[in-house]
């Protein structure tokens, strides 16, 4: 899948799918977490009963975090009942992150959320209420991925920042930008470009 975005320094926010894989973020109980969208509905069918990932919610390109940290929960409220561990997140800085609200949580991992053995269990008891990215950002179904990407990156070093692509654990591209003193919002940039890429 895609990536999620991570921007140098401390800013509050970085943005998985994903690539979170697939809509999820990176994080650890002290850190903080992409944002991400509006829940869902998950309808049963054949085809996810026999491939439970089919009915999975997808991210629209054109999402805000505040929406895409709506659906997240959906997911991550799923895993929690399923026996993940979670925490509040009140008192942290998310609270002042688009989309959240009270009663809201995030899932408690070590190093990386695919790769906690805490939470094997409960995501495949969640897995089709876990977000997937939009098919543009998966090199799988989208066959122009690759230029697209690439287009990404030169856009957002064109406004003026240093950007490094890295692999995380499942495979999927993790873009990471640094801070400047240009005066541009290194995340709207980034979603800019992305969008100017990748909805053609």
């Amino acid at each position: 899948m895609h990536k999620k975005t991570g921007i140098w320094v401390a800013l509050a926010v970085t943005t998985m799918l994903s690539a979170a894989g697939c809509g999820s973020d990176k994080t650890d109980d002290s850190s903080v977490a992409t944002l991400a969208s509006r829940p869902a509905a998950v309808t049963g069918s054949a085809a996810a009963a026999t491939n439970p990932a089919a009915g999975r919610p997808e991210f629209r390109l054109d999402m805000t975090e505040a929406e895409r940290w709506r659906m997240l929960q959906v997911w991550y409220h799923c895993l929690k009942d399923a026996g993940a561990p979670t925490y509040a997140i009140k008192g942290t800085k998310l609270e002042n992150q688009p989309g959240v609200q009270a009663g809201d949580i995030m899932p408690q991992y070590t190093g990386y959320i695919y790769t906690d053995p805490r939470l094997a269990e409960p995501r495949r008891k969640c897995v089709n209420q876990e977000p997937r990215e939009p098919a543009e950002l998966d090199p799988k179904r989208n066959p122009h991925y690759a230029d697209q990407f690439k287009a990404e990156i030169d856009c957002i070093r064109k406004a003026g920042f240093e950007v490094s692509v890295l692999k995380d654990p499942d495979g999927s591209d993790d873009l990471q930008i640094s801070l400047n003193n240009n005066g541009k919002d290194p995340a709207k940039v980034e979603n800019d470009c992305k969008l100017k890429a990748f909805a053609q």
